[in-house]
C-alpha cells in the first residue's frame, strides 16, 4: 500500500462515477472500487428519465460512458470486490477479494442497491422486457 488517496468510493454505479468525477475535477486524488456488472444500471435496457438522451440510452451504454469520462478526469478504476474495510488513526484501509489492499484520508460509501431477483426461468433474459423491478422507472413500459 504505498499511495494513500484522498478519497476511496466503494461501489461502481452511477452514484460512485457522479461523485468520482465531482471529487477528481476538486483536486482530490480519487479511488473508485467496485464492479459494475454489479449495478442496477447495468441491466437497464431502456432509459428514457436520464437528460440529455431523448431517444433513450440503454443503461450499460450509460454506465460505461461515466466510466470513461470519470477515468478520462483522472479517476482509477479497480474492479475488484472490497471484502474488509478498517480504519485507524483516520485512515481508511482496504482488502479485495484477490487480496489488494488501498488505503484513503476519506471513504464513501455508493454501493447502491439492486432488486432481489426470483431466479425464475427467463426472468434475466426477460429483464426490462416482460420482467421489471422498478414501478418508476418501469412503469411507462
Amino acid at each position: 500500500m504505498s499511495k494513500i488517496y484522498d478519497v476511496i468510493i466503494v461501489g461502481a454505479g452511477p452514484a460512485a462515477w457522479s461523485a468520482s468525477i465531482f471529487l477528481v475535477r476538486a483536486g482530490m486524488s480519487t479511488l473508485v472500487v467496485g464492479i459494475d456488472n454489479e449495478s442496477g444500471l447495468a441491466d437497464a435496457p431502456d432509459i428514457k428519465n436520464f437528460p440529455g438522451f431523448p431517444d433513450g440510452i440503454s443503461g450499460r451504454t450509460l454506465l460505461d460512458n461515466m466510466i470513461v469520462q470519470a477515468k478520462n478526469q483522472g479517476v482509477i478504476y479497480e474492479k475488484q470486490e472490497i471484502t474488509h474495510i478498517d480504519e485507524t488513526d483516520g485512515v481508511f484501509k482496504l482488502r479485495t477479494a484477490n487480496l489488494s489492499e488501498f488505503a484513503a484520508n476519506n471513504l464513501i460509501l455508493a454501493h447502491g442497491a439492486n432488486y432481489i431477483k426470483a431466479n425464475l426461468s427467463g426472468e434475466k433474459e426477460y429483464a426490462g422486457r416482460g420482467v421489471h423491478y422498478c414501478a418508476l422507472c418501469d412503469g411507462p413500459i
